[in-house]
């Protein structure tokens, strides 16, 4: 009996844990692991667009190297800036540019003190006839004097708001004409294009009558009477499509140089972020040193040939002449160093000193087509 009731004991608490596991709330299921966010997307730089202001047409090889400049300047920054271009003045007048980049109206553009004669008093220094036949030695000369004498400096970055970044000029301008010339005399009477605040002085001294144009109307002034001669580099002559009205050229007379450049808003360029700063510069200073010669110096030697196949007279002028006209323009300097310093710029005589010595002693060498 005893051993009867401690079966059904055991038996009662087996059945009872039974009922009690049954009873009992299940486990929680664990929760899933997070899934992982996505990694960011890094954020797009945003693209800085800068408009850029020029008179001159694609035909133009001397501005082209520009524009080249400023494709590689988009390429090297990955895109981060982009230029668009005004060019052909389709933006504002020839005479205008400076002053659109002066007043952010253009972030960049093509900057030629001549364009105003007059608003570039120091600058108008490096204008005078015979200062450099190529546009490599004349660009050189340029920066030069703007690295040396602070007041040019104050010139472009006080009083015109900008700053300089590729330096270049147009080779030593010469005389190309529609109508006959032997001599200097010759040309008296003649209506001829000029450019900045020398070169209309000079043109004078001849006997010839100056008429400033805008290079885009040279075509038409040439064809309709309006003009007689141009006062431009050789390759200008085919950049304008001027081949089929230029009778007769002269091959050593040296009218002045017309220095340009690349030129910023200051605003803007502060604007830019230091390591585009920094890319830009670079590009800038490579093409400082190619732009004048692929624009200009040697374009220049195959349209000499270009012209003379297509029957332009190649004129040298008597040498005593030249010497006689060359030494009368001494007197265009101290003209030039006295109204200056009537002006306030005390730094004007110096300035002119360095000027002549560097176009005449040969520090600056002229550039030298390479040997084929």
């Amino acid at each position: 009996m005893k051993k009867r009731i401690a079966v059904s004991f055991i038996s009662l608490l087996i059945l009872l844990g039974i009922f009690a596991a049954s009873c009992a709330a299940p486990a929680p299921t664990p929760a899933p692991a997070p899934t992982p966010a996505p990694a960011p997307t890094p954020a797009k730089s945003e693209v800085i667009e800068l408009t850029f202001v020029s008179h001159d047409p694609t035909t133009v090889q001397s501005s082209n190297q520009i524009l080249n400049a400023l494709v590689t300047m988009e390429k090297r920054t990955e895109g981060r800036i982009k230029f668009d271009l005004f060019l052909s003045e389709t933006l504002v007048g020839y005479s205008e540019q400076n002053n659109a980049i002066r007043t952010g109206v253009a972030d960049c553009g093509i900057g030629v003190p001549a364009f105003n004669p007059g608003a570039f008093p120091l600058l108008s220094s490096l204008e005078f006839p015979m200062h450099a036949k190529t546009a490599t030695k004349a660009a050189k000369i340029f920066r030069m004097i703007y690295e040396e004498f602070p007041a040019v400096q104050d010139e472009l970055e006080v009083t015109w708001n900008q700053r300089i970044g590729i330096f270049n000029s147009v080779p030593g301008m010469l005389f190309h004409s529609t109508k006959e010339f032997k001599s200097l005399s010759d040309m008296k009477g003649l209506k001829c294009q000029s450019m900045g605040e020398i070169q209309p002085k000079a043109l004078r001294m001849i006997g010839m009558e100056p008429v400033p144009q805008d290079p885009g109307e040279l075509y038409m002034m040439l064809k309709t009477g309006g003009m007689d001669a141009i006062t431009y580099n050789l390759c200008n002559i085919t950049n304008y499509g001027l081949e089929d009205l230029i009778k007769y050229s002269a091959t050593n007379l040296h009218l002045g140089n017309i220095e340009w450049y690349l030129s910023w808003n200051l605003e803007s360029w502060n604007s830019l972020p230091d390591d585009i700063k920094k890319t830009v510069r670079e590009v800038e200073e490579e093409y400082c040193e190619k732009a004048p010669i692929d624009g200009y110096d040697l374009p220049d030697q195959n349209v000499e040939k270009l012209l003379r196949s297509l029957g332009v007279e190649f004129v040298t002028i008597p040498q005593n002449e030249l010497d006689k006209f060359y030494s009368d323009c001494d007197v265009l300097w101290d003209e030039w160093v006295e109204e200056k310093k009537d002006l306030g710029y005390d730094v004007a005589p110096e300035i002119a000193e360095r000027v002549k010595y560097l176009s005449r002693s040969g520090e600056v060498a002229d550039w030298v087509p390479p040997a084929r």
